[in-house]
């Protein structure tokens, strides 16, 4: 019986080669750019800090021309954490807005957040979503409903860098919550 031999042109198995060996890198690329958008858009949908919504753009009202004009002028370094907070925020009752006037001061190049915790109980009672440098929360409620009173508590301002919302470090201040 006859046998068939059937001879391959070199140059076209090479060049058949070339185009298996692309499209499996194709396809790896293609696969690789999946997984980096689909864990981008993973860590942004269960991003613990989201920006606060009570924050004002601006600076808190009642400065003085002076207190702005040297606001305006210092720049504070990254390892440094500027902030103003009232060191007695008032509530009517407790379950009513207080005046918490938490200020991220635009000096401060670096986001910030603010959690108040009870010394007492050590419960959290207050906190924010991140604020912009140059942003404020005049008044908020608690997160939950307090009695009638006066509570020491100690407020953590909490520092993240612009660039990447990357934690920098945090500070904390005594502030006693009135109540009533």
């Amino acid at each position: 019986m006859p046998q068939t031999v059937y001879h391959q042109d070199p140059a076209a198995a090479k060049k058949r080669d070339k185009k298996k060996t692309l499209l499996i890198v194709l396809l790896i690329l293609l696969l690789l750019c999946m997984a980096v958008m689909g864990f981008l858009l993973w860590r942004n949908m269960n991003r613990g800090d989201q920006m606060e919504a009570n924050a004002t753009i601006g600076m808190m009202p009642g400065k003085t021309d002076q207190e702005i004009i040297d606001e305006l002028n210092r720049k504070v370094d990254e390892k440094s954490i500027a902030f103003s907070i009232n060191s007695r925020p008032t509530f009517e009752t407790g379950d009513a807005e207080g005046s918490w006037m938490f200020e991220n001061p635009q000096s401060n190049e670096k986001y910030t957040k603010l959690e108040v915790y009870s010394d007492d109980t050590g419960e959290l009672l207050y906190k924010t979503g991140l604020m912009k440098p140059g942003s404020y929360v005049e008044s908020a409620k608690l997160l939950q409903t307090l009695e009638a009173g006066e509570y020491t508590c100690t407020a953590y301002i909490y520092a993240y860098r612009l660039s990447d919302e990357s934690y920098l470090g945090k500070v904390a201040a005594g502030i006693t919550l009135v109540v009533g």
